[in-house]
């Protein structure tokens, strides 16, 4: 589809980035370059190429370039620990490694190898192996541009199965240990489809990155922005934080579209720039990684009622996001944000303890079928066969997402919270999730999330709330919360313990990080 637009629309804005600007027609040449560069480094198709690149033009064009020869393309934050960024890329074994660290990469180009073909990648319901690689070879962005210059960019890219890996993402499991997510190019094409559509995406598109692009929630904008021939803006990340430059790109570079976390957006409803984006283009924003709270998005309709919001829900298992469903104002009467319902080629089944599916109204856990599944953890066979089953729904496999669901009269499905985040006292099974909206609700409260620590031998509740300085004097005092709890929850799901904080810490990811805020106040995680 990109090559399409570079042929169709040669002069048309491609990407902007902090330091440089492509049109489509440049973007095509060096994408051609940096796949010249990447062969004549050694990598063909199947091989993995690891990106330790931040968000930039030098990523995307280099994950397009992977495409080209058909070698998964690994994102590496350059925000992770030595050790974490050690262990993936020790698990994943890439061919080269690409940063923008020029000290830590190659001081001499590699030969260019023979073009011999690659074993094929495994494909699912296959799990992906990691065989016996040399080690990697390091280079900078720059090096690998010069290497491809000097190499004719040979033919285009060739027609590649869709059962090949497009990229492998890691992401922490229970056990904190990175998990090497294997998806394939046939799923992401879907994805990516199914998002472009569903969202508006066009020629016309202007749309800005937010969230980081190690993490997979970032590719329903970038590559759906692409996919459409619309126009990618992507600002240096750290500067967002700050919200004023948010504001700024939004109104100075006719932004139409974005997505990014429900964390996020809670940072922009506390700022006192919110009222400027009522003055923008902004038509469409795209919220997903986390739950959605009804509240949030009243606050931001207030500010922009002509907004179309956008729940996009998804396991990194199933590629990016499985629904696209826009929220309405009617959507909310329950007080719940509703999933939606999910991507054509795609199954939901809400099962229970038994292993059966449940009934319209009834909670049980989500597996997901169809287009979108992953080819399973990289190397990690048993692993993968523990989420990945056909047991459940004869026939067909499905990914154990470990999310609490349940589905209303109109089809709807609805997020109840995660199997790891509900305990039980006294019999009765609690919801964080449920216990942070109620919290929400009070006054007092612009934000709040709930964590579960080690309390005398059993779980208990921690909540972590930011104060509403424009509520009334009195309201932000942890025993009037509890009392406030009291009135709307059962006893056994009030917190242990309130805490507040200036704002919710964000992981790399965007996502609120909870270990971060248990060990602030000296509390251990509950496992």
């Amino acid at each position: 589809m990109v090559i399409r637009h570079t042929r169709a629309r040669p002069s048309a804005p491609a990407l902007l980035g902090p330091e440089e600007s492509l049109d489509y027609a440049t973007l095509g040449r060096r994408v051609a370059v940096l796949a010249a560069g990447l062969r004549a480094a050694g990598v063909l198709s199947g091989d993995r190429v690891a990106l330790r690149i931040e968000n930039s033009v030098a990523f995307v064009t280099t994950a397009l370039a992977c495409m080209w020869l058909g070698a998964p393309f690994v994102p590496i934050s350059v925000e992770d620990p030595e050790a974490r960024a050690k262990r993936a890329l020790a698990d994943c074994s890439p061919r080269v490694v690409v940063t923008r660290a020029t000290s830590e990469a190659a001081t001499s180009a590699p030969p260019r190898p023979a073009a011999s073909p690659a074993p094929a990648v495994p494909t699912a319901p296959e799990v992906p192996t990691a065989p016996e690689v040399p080690a990697p070879t390091w280079l900078a962005y720059e090096q690998l541009l010069e290497l491809g210059a000097q190499y004719a960019p040979g033919p285009g890219p060739s027609a590649t199965s869709p059962d090949r890996l497009a990229y492998i993402i890691y992401t922490s499991g229970t056990t904190g240990a990175p998990k090497g997510v294997s998806i394939s190019r046939g799923a992401m094409s879907w994805s990516v489809g199914q998002s472009a559509r569903s969202l508006g995406y066009g020629p016309s598109s202007r749309s800005l990155a937010v969230s980081a692009f190690h993490f997979d929630g970032s590719y329903s904008n970038l590559f759906s922005t692409l996919h459409a021939g619309g126009l990618l803006v992507i600002p240096r990340r750290p500067e967002l934080l700050f919200l004023r430059p948010f504001f700024d790109t939004v109104l100075q570079q006719d932004i139409t579209h974005t997505t990014f976390s429900p964390s996020y957006l809670r940072l922009l409803l506390a700022s006192r720039h919110l009222g400027r984006l009522a003055d923008s283009r902004l038509a469409v924003m795209g919220l997903g990684g986390e739950e959605l709270i009804a509240s949030d998005l009243r606050k931001l309709w207030a500010a922009v009622p002509r907004l179309r919001i956008f729940n996009l829900y998804g396991p990194t298992e199933c590629t990016i996001s499985v629904t696209c469903f826009e929220v309405t104002v009617e959507a909310l009467g329950s007080g719940r944000v509703p999933l939606g319902t999910p991507n054509e080629g795609v199954g939901f089944h809400v099962v229970d303890g038994a292993g059966a599916e449940v009934g319209d109204g009834r909670v049980g856990e989500l597996y997901i079928s169809g287009r979108q599944l992953m080819a399973g953890y990289w190397g990690d066979a048993t692993l993968s066969r523990a989420v990945l089953t056909d047991t459940v729904v004869a026939g067909r496999l499905c990914y154990r997402t470990g999310d609490l669901v349940f589905r209303d009269a109109d089809g709807l499905y609805f997020y109840a919270g995660r199997v790891d985040d509900v305990v039980k006292r006294n019999g009765v099974r609690i919801s964080l999730s449920e216990v942070a909206g109620a919290l929400g609700q009070l006054p007092g409260v612009r934000a709040a999330v709930c964590a579960l620590f080690r309390l005398d031998g059993r779980h208990g509740i921690a909540a972590f709330v930011v104060a509403d300085r424009s509520a009334p004097e009195g309201s932000h005092e942890p025993g009037r919360l509890l009392e406030g709890l009291r009135q709307h929850l059962p006893l056994t799901m009030v917190p242990d313990q309130v805490h507040f904080v200036d704002e919710l810490p964000l992981t790399s990811s965007g996502k609120t990080d909870r270990s971060r805020l248990l060990s602030c106040f000296g509390l251990e995680p509950a496992r």
